[in-house]
């Protein structure tokens, strides 16, 4: 198995930490209403094409999370060494499956941050763990 140096090095992209970053809180709006509800791995129901096995929990700025339909909204709080894998290009945080999720956290990525289909900064997280809070809204009632 290859080193987690080597790794990188094969990578096209940076990796920072999540304090790096710069940002802060993390938003996610949807029908999960607990952090143990959160699951990386679950396949997506919607997504999928045939053959294929799309997951992650995507997350962004609270603009971007309000853009998605669902009753509620989740502002997350990461740990500040968590490992973010900077990815360049438009489009290259959308539609991850779940193998190549894996294979990102089995080398020690939490987070996969880039810019989805509409050019807006979004993140994937791959590593709940790196999750050490959360408020919720429940925006049910609007």
């Amino acid at each position: 198995m290859k080193s987690f140096k080597e790794y990188l090095k094969e990578q096209s992209e940076e990796v920072i930490t999540f304090a790096q970053l710069g940002i802060g809180d993390m938003y996610h709006r949807g029908s999960i209403s607990s952090i143990e509800e959160i699951d990386p791995f679950r396949i997506a129901s919607k997504q999928n094409k045939r053959g294929r096995s799309y997951g992650g929990f995507y997350v962004g700025s609270l603009d971007h999370a309000k853009m998605y339909p669902g009753n509620f909204l989740l502002k997350l709080k990461i740990d500040p060494s968590a490992k973010v894998l900077m990815v360049s290009g438009v489009g290259k945080t959308d539609r991850l499956d779940i193998d190549s999720l894996r294979l990102h956290m089995d080398k020690g990525v939490d987070i996969i941050w880039g810019k989805d289909i509409r050019g807006f900064e979004q993140g994937v997280i791959i590593n709940k763990n790196i999750i050490k809070g959360v408020e919720i809204d429940d925006f049910s009632d609007q």
